[in-house]
């Protein structure tokens, strides 16, 4: 239990589990009005560009055991081989309005990037009576409600938009599909202020809007896709100077429980804490562009790296036993972080969150300022 919790609020954290539970429970054993399946490659879908990326081959990591960081980012780790396509889809499209899934006659559904949330299904495979249906011959399908989270809008929807317009394979004059939810999305409009995508002719679809065409393109790519997105911004020449303790408000799941352990040792050694939830995206990226030490509990802030400077910044990343994802280790050799360890906690208790070995996570945040010579 989080020390500062209160047991009213742990009572409402509870109720708020159990009705998350009940409803994936739900949506597991509704009977089903659609018998949904998947569009398999033929003659309606077909990969008209394909490059596998080998992403590393090494791993160089001190706070995590060698078994678990070479199966997590070494040698024939999921992780490691990724590959860069797009996707063709013709027929009689439709693209429905509440997560923008687009799917062909006989509900046949063509999959999201890389098979994420495969779960989410249209709730019907036909607009209803009355329904706004917007008529295009052809688009790319950018995102109907994955980049309204930061990591999956950089790496699944405008990483791989980038590449699809390198490749010279995809007219460019095509209308680009996105959805009115990710579009409205403060991260999402930092991104789309680029000057380099004032050529993009951006297709909104409203929540209640249907989309029809007869042809649909759709990428997805691997790391190189940070460093794509990395060129749109214009990041000013600044001196990082600061120490930051990027945490999760109680809100959250996956917080430390023994931050009262934890937060005196980061303090004494010259770190601020901060919760990105709490500043704008604009004051997010600043943040980032002036800070020289990281330490961040795993989540999606640490995509602002982006807006880091490489060369000089240094990050623990501390990470739940039970929720070892390698996003961030990869995304910081991607663009060459000068300094990457990682510090694992315990598992994950009945409200999701966990401790950290204050004495691990001290030598690690120690090793991480010694590195820096150049202070």
């Amino acid at each position: 239990m989080h020390p500062s919790s209160s047991l009213a609020a742990d009572v409402r954290y509870l109720l708020a589990r159990r009705k998350a539970a009940a409803t994936r429970l739900w949506r597991q054993v509704r009977p089903k009005s659609v018998a949904w399946t998947s569009v398999d490659f033929g003659d309606e879908l077909r990969r008209i560009h394909e490059e596998n990326i080998d992403t590393f081959d090494e791993h160089d990591l001190q706070g995590i055991g060698p078994e678990r960081a070479e199966a997590l980012f070494g040698r024939g780790a999921d992780w490691r081989l990724r590959t860069d396509r797009i996707d063709e889809l013709q027929g009689d499209i439709l693209v429905e309005p509440i997560f923008g899934i687009a799917f062909l006659p006989g509900a046949r559904i063509f999959e999201p990037s890389r098979n994420i949330h495969v779960d989410l299904e249209p709730r019907t495979d036909a607009p209803p009576a009355g329904a706004t249906i917007k008529a295009v011959p052809e688009l790319v399908h950018f995102d109907g409600f994955l980049g309204k989270n930061l990591w999956h809008f950089h790496c699944d929807c405008l990483g791989p938009l980038l590449m699809l317009r390198e490749t010279g394979k995809v007219d460019p004059d095509l209308p680009v599909l996105i959805h009115r939810q990710v579009w409205d999305t403060p991260h999402v409009q930092h991104a789309l202020a680029s000057p380099k995508l004032e050529g993009v002719r951006w297709l909104i679809q409203e929540p209640s809007e249907w989309i029809a065409c007869k042809r649909l393109y759709k990428a997805d790519c691997g790391r190189d896709a940070f460093l794509r997105v990395r060129e749109l911004f214009n990041r000013e020449e600044q001196q990082p100077r600061r120490r930051i303790f990027l945490d999760r408000r109680p809100r959250f799941r996956r917080i430390m429980t023994n931050q009262a352990e934890v937060l005196p040792l980061l303090r004494d050694r010259g770190f601020e804490q901060v919760f990105a939830e709490d500043l704008s995206y604009e004051e997010q990226v600043r943040l980032f562009a002036q800070t020289r030490h990281l330490v961040a509990l795993h989540g999606a802030g640490l995509v602002n790296m982006l807006h880091s400077d490489p060369e000089r910044l240094g990050v623990i990343e501390i990470l739940s036993e039970a929720y070892l994802k390698p996003h961030y280790y990869w995304l910081s050799r991607t663009l060459g972080v000068r300094h990457y360890d990682a510090v694992v906690g315990t598992g994950l208790n009945w409200q999701g969150n966990y401790s950290v070995d204050a004495v691990a996570l001290a030598a690690a945040v120690d090793r991480l300022l010694a590195s820096d010579t150049s202070e």
